[in-house]
């Protein structure tokens, strides 16, 4: 697998997650999932493993302590790369409010575009214009070798192996948080629409292009 190749793996399994439900914390295509959510779930999607537990965490997470939780997490688990190099299927962080703590984050599809979890809407594929762009503070690439000494191209054919002679197929084990549960949110029951949030500091009307411009 190219690095070419490795980068539209990463969007389209971003793109299998649109339409799914805004939920804090979740993170399971097709039932609800939040920023960080998301992000966690492209990378167990694309042949890697959960980065590690996450704990509860509420609204306001990181506004109290001032801990740049988003930022730590994405250093531990994707490689930091200048924002100005980042490309599609990279992560992009942002800092909506300034003087406060970076906390949403998105993946960019090319052509200035990229998808993201945004409260009140569903996860949807949206332009990155200038409020956006204005805001982003750090960019991540997924590793090429995932965890457990493993290449995305290796583990990805092994996911996807015919079945042997004895019936078996080798299938990527579910990870517990990101399978949508039995019964789960049927395409009809999604979201058809965005909706915008309140103004002060908030990006545009469904999370997309910029309708106004802000103080960065």
């Amino acid at each position: 697998m190219t690095q070419d190749e490795w980068r539209k793996t990463i969007v389209a399994e971003a793109r299998s997650w649109i339409g799914t439900a805004y939920h804090g914390q979740a993170s399971a295509k097709g039932a609800g999932c939040d920023c960080v959510g998301l992000v966690r779930g492209v990378l167990r999607g694309i042949g890697g493993v959960e980065p590690e537990k996450v704990p509860p965490y509420t609204g306001d997470w990181g506004d109290v302590t001032g801990t740049e939780t988003v930022l730590e997490a994405a250093r531990r688990h994707l490689v930091e790369i200048p924002p100005a190099q980042a490309q599609a299927g990279d992560v992009v962080a942002f800092r909506v409010r300034r003087g406060r703590i970076a906390r949403h984050c998105g993946i960019l599809t090319g052509d200035g575009r990229f998808i993201h979890a945004w409260e009140a809407s569903p996860v949807c594929e949206v332009a990155l214009g200038d409020w956006w762009r204005r805001r982003i503070v750090a960019a991540f690439a997924f590793p090429f070798e995932l965890p457990r000494g493993r290449t995305a191209a290796s583990r990805l054919a092994s996911d996807r192996a015919p079945e042997t002679s004895g019936g078996q197929r080798s299938l990527p084990r579910p990870a517990a948080e990101g399978q949508a549960p039995s019964g789960g949110a049927r395409k009809a029951d999604r979201p058809s629409r965005t909706f915008a949030r309140p103004a002060g500091g908030q990006p545009p009307a469904g999370g997309g292009a910029a309708v106004r411009q802000e103080g960065s």
